[in-house]
Order: structure tokens, then sequence, then C-alpha cells
């Protein structure tokens, strides 16, 4: 499967992990691929697409901005 985006790899790990294809899978990211045989190194990869996902939901979300009262002085 081509990459489309780290939400979308993010599913498909976790698919993965349900059904034991994890160590049967090469998972390509751009002009790299990656094939799993211990549990350990594939869950480090899963945490790392697991943040980036995170990352690319939050980028779509509408921006957290602070509201300051105007013209008050804090001090």
């Amino acid at each position: 499967m081509a990459f489309t985006s780290w939400t979308a790899l993010l599913a498909e790990l976790k698919n993965d992990i349900a059904s034991g294809n994890w160590r049967l899978k090469r998972y390509q990211i751009g002009e790299v691929e990656n094939e799993y045989r211990a549990f350990s190194d594939f869950m480090a990869m899963f945490h790392e697409v697991e943040h980036r996902a995170n990352l690319e939901s939050q980028s779509t979300a509408a921006p957290i901005g602070r509201a300051y009262a105007r013209g008050v002085s804090r001090w």
C-alpha cells in the first residue's frame, strides 16, 4: 500500500497488530521500505507513526491562540 498519510499508516499498523500480520508485511514511507522481525522494533516504529499522526491531526485543527485583554497592564 502506498503511503498517503500518517493517520492512514497508523490505522494500517493497528490492523496488522490485531491480525498478527506485522511480521509478514513491508512498510514503505516514501523511498524507505522497512520489514520488522522483532516486536520491539515494530513498536518503536509504531510509536513514531502514532506521534506523527497526532501532529498531522493537530495541524488541520483550528489554531489554539491566547486571548489577552487589550490595554490592560498586568503590573
